[in-house]
């Protein structure tokens, strides 16, 4: 038999290398590539694996670990005698489940002549030393509770002739992966021909140096659960479910959420996106849409997408009555957060919580006094709708009294600015109704009980009333007594007090002249009343407690003597008058006696 490494395998070796170059060649000038490009994905996981010492048992199988590090102590397993000069190393690769089901990895490249072995180094040293070959392995999809499996064989008997060394068990830990990447793996075997053993390959491992066989270029995907669910805030309607999507073994799925928390395998650190947003089912006037941020890179974590229902509300808002206030704010909620939106004339579009309670700024403020309100302030949203918020301007009518019990109408409050507003009073028991006193733009100032006044700004209405039953004296001056005065017709010894009705008219009427008592040749004579009526006869006016007063002068009867030598004596009699304040004795009368030339008559 030819040695395994003769002219025959040599020359089909180059046959297959040159017909493999040739494919390639050609596939660069079709649509895409015979073989797809070898690139690990950005989120891969990379690492050279050790063919370890170290005994573990994965997935049911018990063996030795194919680590991300190397062991403390080496070893190495001897191939069985053969009949080669030189013996050659190759691998093999599994995938192995939590129940122990083993599923081998076609590994590449293509056209083999080993095949099912790959990764094949001729051994050639005595020494033990490292001899490298390549292997592609294709991407393949795993759960994450997989594990990965290599085997070591070797050939030293006839030409593809394979013995697994013993004990080669090598096992990865279970990845957590969702894919073992298509990759180009670099095979180090430490090992040497034994010919003391008829050529047995002695295969080392299990420590650094010369045991440090290894897998570099080791690629997989990282897998993490992502539990995702998705729920419908407010009632009302049927919108299509969202569509999760994501990347699992490095290709792109989707999968449509339901009200049930589902767990998703993802490649980790690949993108992931929730679909469409606002969901389909939505227009113009309605429409559920989600505030939550609807991807990211993928991680455990559990995630339950909201979609608010939300209606279209077409506002604006206008003033009647004149005026500028600050725009009014419309709040409500949006995606379940209160939401204020200053409104503006122009009618604009917003969307807010199906369902949402609503309220919107009334009054609007303005100087002291005024304002600007609307009719419906507050109210929920059923649906679709246009509104405008029509804002009347008012101004505030104030309304007093001058005394407690009066009752003035209407009662204070708001008025519509530019209105004409009847008002009115009502007198309390025992008085009666005087007047009223107005301030502001539009008041009313005078005697009318019921008048109009005009809302041209804040107004204040005061009513006015008089007691209903007034005192009135009546009285004589400097003297007083009987036979001064006659009220309404009745004589009364003055001064005399009266209760009167406000506003009633009483006839006053003073005796004069009024004989002195006790005093003869003195009487009083009526000058005025105090109001300054000049006649005897007043017509008095009630309008409040007052005292109203006769005036009279005092007069005397004074005797006059004249004396003639040649005539006989003339007596005149006159009235002197003297001062009220003056009060004179007959004895103190003064006497003048005149000499004067009269005419006698017979």
């Amino acid at each position: 038999m030819k040695p395994l490494y003769g002219r025959p395998l040599r020359r089909f070796t180059v046959f297959f290398g040159l017909l493999l170059s040739i494919i390639l060649l050609l596939g660069a000038f079709q649509a895409g590539p015979l073989i797809p490009a070898l690139i690990s994905p950005a989120y891969a996981t990379t690492q050279t694996r050790y063919f370890t010492n170290t005994g573990t048992t994965v997935n049911t199988l018990a063996g030795l670990s194919l680590g991300t590090a190397q062991s403390a102590s080496g070893t190495y397993v001897e191939g069985p005698a053969g009949s080669n000069y030189y013996p050659y190393f190759s691998i093999r690769v599994w995938v192995r489940n939590s129940s122990g089901t083993e599923k081998e990895i076609a590994l590449g490249p293509a056209g083999n002549s080993y095949y099912p072995y790959f990764g094949v180094a001729k051994v050639t040293a005595y020494s033990a030393m490292a001899y490298t070959a390549t292997v592609t392995v294709p991407q393949t999809a795993l759960a994450p509770t997989d594990s990965i499996v290599v085997r070591v064989y070797v050939c030293n008997i006839g030409y593809n002739s394979w013995t697994q060394l013993s004990g080669t068990n090598f096992i990865t830990e279970q990845l957590g992966a969702t894919q073992l990447n298509a990759a180009t793996w670099t095979i180090t075997y430490y090992g040497r021909y034994n010919p003391g053993n008829t050529a047995a390959g002695d295969f080392y491992y299990g420590a650094s140096g010369t045991y440090n066989s290894n897998i570099a270029g080791f690629s997989y995907t990282p897998s993490v659960t992502m539990t995702v669910s998705y729920a419908i805030s407010g009632t009302g309607g049927s919108p299509t479910a969202p569509t999760f999507n994501y990347v699992k073994s490095g290709i792109g799925q989707s999968t449509t959420l339901t009200g049930t928390a589902t767990a998703i395998i993802c490649d980790t650190g690949t993108a992931w996106s929730v679909t469409p947003n606002p969901l389909t089912g939505s227009g113009t006037s309605e429409q559920w849409y989600s505030s939550q941020t609807l991807g990211g890179t993928a991680s455990a974590q559990a995630i339950v997408f909201t979609f608010y229902h939300l209606y279209h509300q077409t506002l604006s808002y206008t003033i009647s009555g004149g005026g500028f206030p600050t725009a009014p704010i419309f709040t409500a909620n949006r995606n379940s957060v209160p939401t204020s939106q200053v409104l503006t004339t122009t009618p604009t579009g917003y969307w807010y919580d199906a369902g949402a309670s609503w309220t919107i700024t009334s009054p609007l403020s303005g100087a002291a006094g005024e304002r600007w309100t609307t009719s419906s302030a507050s109210g929920s949203l059923s649906s679709s709708t246009t509104t405008v918020f029509t804002y009347q301007h008012q101004y505030y009518l104030t309304m007093l009294t001058n005394l407690a019990g009066g009752t003035p109408s209407p009662s204070s409050g708001w008025q519509t600015a530019g209105n004409s507003v009847q008002i009115s009073a009502t007198a309390p028991s025992g008085y009666t109704f005087s007047a009223w006193t107005g301030s502001g733009t539009g008041n009313y100032t005078g005697s009318s009980v019921s008048p109009s006044i005009t809302m041209n700004g804040p107004i204040t209405e005061t009513a006015n009333f008089l007691s209903s039953s007034v005192q009135v004296t009546v009285t004589s001056y400097p003297v007083i007594g009987s036979g001064f005065l006659t009220v309404d017709g009745v004589a009364y010894d003055t001064p005399h007090a009266f209760s009167w009705t406000a506003g009633s008219l009483h006839t006053l009427v003073a005796s004069s002249p009024v004989s002195c008592p006790g005093i003869t040749g003195c009487q009083y004579v009526f000058v005025q009343w105090s109001d300054g009526t000049k006649t005897l006869t007043d017509s008095y006016t009630t309008t409040g407690p007052a005292a109203v007063t006769a005036v009279y002068k005092t007069q005397y009867q004074v005797t006059i003597g004249v004396t003639s030598m040649s005539a006989p004596i003339l007596t005149l009699s006159a009235l002197l008058l003297l001062p009220p304040s003056k009060t004179t004795t007959e004895e103190e009368a003064p006497h003048h006696t005149f000499r004067c030339l009269c005419n006698a008559k017979s």
